[in-house]
C-alpha cells in the first residue's frame, strides 16, 4: 500500500513539474514574442503579456512551497490547480501572439491617404512578412528618420499604409500626371487623381545613399535592391516617398491581404469595392 502511495506521489510531482516547465518556457516565449514585434501588440496582448508575468512569479513561489513539508495536502492541491489551468493559459497567449509575430495581424486606417482604396478608421489584416513583396501591393511600413528624409509630420516608429510603386531593379518616372514602370504606362486605376511629374535625379532622392543607380548608357536611374517607392493612393494627402524618399526592406512590417468586417469576414483587399 505505501509502495502504491509513493507511486502515486511520484506520478504527482512529475506532472507538476511539467505543468510548470510548460509555464515557465512557454510564458519566457510569450514575452520574447511580445518584444520580437511591438507594433503588433493590442489592448489584448498587454493585459495577456501583465498575467503572463505575475503567472510566472506566482508559479515559481507555488513550485516551491511544493515541496515544503508544512504545507497541507490540500493547499497543493490548490497549487496543482493553478497550475494546471495556468499552463493552458500561458500556451493559448504564446500560439496568439505567434501568429501575430509570425502570420497576419490587425491594423487600422488612420487618415484619407489611400482613399479611395482604404477608408479611415477601416480595419485591416496584415500579413507580417517583408517577403515577396511586388508592384501595386498595400504594405505596412515603419517610418525611421535616420533613414527617411526627416518629416515635422512623423516621428521614428510611425507605421504607415501605402502602395509600393516601384521596387529594387526597377526604373520609373512620373509624364504629365502618368506612371511609366520599366518603360511601361501604367494606368493607376486606384486614383482619383494624376500625380504631378517629378525627377529622380533631384537632389532629396540622388543624394541619398545607397536607394539609386545610375546608367549612363541608358541615362536611366534604377532603384537597388532592398529598396522601395511607396505612395498613398491619395497622392495630394499623403506622406510618402515623394516627401520622405525610399524606404528600406526592413522597414516593411507586412502586406496588407485582407479587410476585416467581422470575426469570420475577411474580405481581400479591395473586393468589397469592386
Amino acid at each position: 500500500m505505501e509502495e502504491i502511495n509513493i507511486k502515486e506521489n511520484n506520478n504527482y510531482i512529475k506532472k507538476v513539474i511539467i505543468r510548470f516547465a510548460v509555464i515557465v518556457v512557454t510564458g519566457l516565449l510569450f514575452i520574447f514574442l511580445v518584444n520580437y514585434k511591438k507594433y503588433v501588440n493590442n489592448a489584448m496582448t498587454r493585459i495577456c503579456y501583465v498575467i503572463s508575468i505575475i503567472g510566472l512569479i506566482a508559479s515559481t513561489v507555488f513550485f516551491g512551497l511544493m515541496f515544503v513539508e508544512k504545507i497541507s495536502g490540500k493547499t497543493k492541491k490548490a497549487f496543482y490547480t493553478f497550475f494546471d489551468l495556468f499552463y493552458i493559459f500561458t500556451l493559448a497567449c504564446a500560439a496568439f501572439q505567434m501568429l501575430f509575430a509570425f502570420g497576419y495581424f490587425k491594423a487600422n486606417v488612420d487618415g484619407e491617404s489611400m482613399f479611395p482604396t482604404l477608408l479611415n478608421n477601416q480595419t485591416l489584416i496584415v500579413r507580417s512578412s517583408n517577403e515577396n513583396i511586388d508592384n501595386f501591393d498595400i504594405v505596412v511600413a515603419r517610418y525611421d528618420s535616420n533613414i527617411n528624409i526627416p518629416s515635422m509630420h512623423l516621428k521614428t516608429g510611425d507605421l504607415l499604409v501605402k502602395r509600393v510603386i516601384a521596387k529594387g531593379g526597377d526604373t520609373f518616372y512620373y509624364l504629365n500626371g502618368v506612371l511609366y514602370l520599366n518603360d511601361e504606362r501604367i494606368d493607376e486605376e486606384y486614383c482619383t487623381e494624376n500625380f504631378k511629374t517629378f525627377d529622380l535625379s533631384d537632389s532629396k532622392y540622388a543624394t541619398e545613399v545607397g536607394p539609386l543607380r545610375y546608367d549612363k548608357e541608358t541615362g536611366k536611374y534604377y532603384i537597388n535592391e532592398g529598396y522601395y517607392f511607396l505612395m498613398g493612393d491619395n497622392r495630394n494627402n499623403s506622406n510618402d516617398s515623394e516627401e520622405l524618399g525610399f524606404f528600406k526592406k526592413e522597414q516593411i512590417i507586412g502586406r496588407v491581404d485582407y479587410e476585416l468586417h467581422g470575426i469570420f469576414k475577411w474580405e481581400k483587399i479591395g473586393e468589397s469595392r469592386e
